[in-house]
């Protein structure tokens, strides 16, 4: 259990850096216009769970583990936010706050 934890930890922390980086460079005004809440967001939280099932793969041997830790990672649901985002201002009748 505390081998879980441990590569449950280091895949949200990683993850965590990683979809956080468009949105760091935004406030930092370093990448100035990226709009995260489009392809950057939906892209560097795509890298975000690559990075994670491959760690989640090469750590944990047995097959209910990786498919429970691999389901935990809050990147899958950062994803989903961002596309379900993306498409409610893009098809609905909302118009864009940008």
């Amino acid at each position: 259990m505390k081998e879980y934890l441990k590569v449950y930890g280091v895949t949200v922390l990683v993850s965590a850096v990683i979809v956080l980086v468009p949105w760091v460079l935004d406030w930092l005004g370093i990448a100035t216009g990226i709009d995260v809440l489009e392809w950057q967001g939906i892209l560097f939280g795509v890298f975000a769970l690559i990075f994670s099932v491959i760690y989640v793969l090469r750590k944990v041997k047995t097959w209910k583990p990786r498919v429970l830790l691999i389901l935990l990672n809050p990147a899958i649901y950062y994803i989903i936010v961002l596309m379900y985002i993306g498409i409610t201002f893009t098809y609905g009748p909302w118009t864009r706050l940008n």
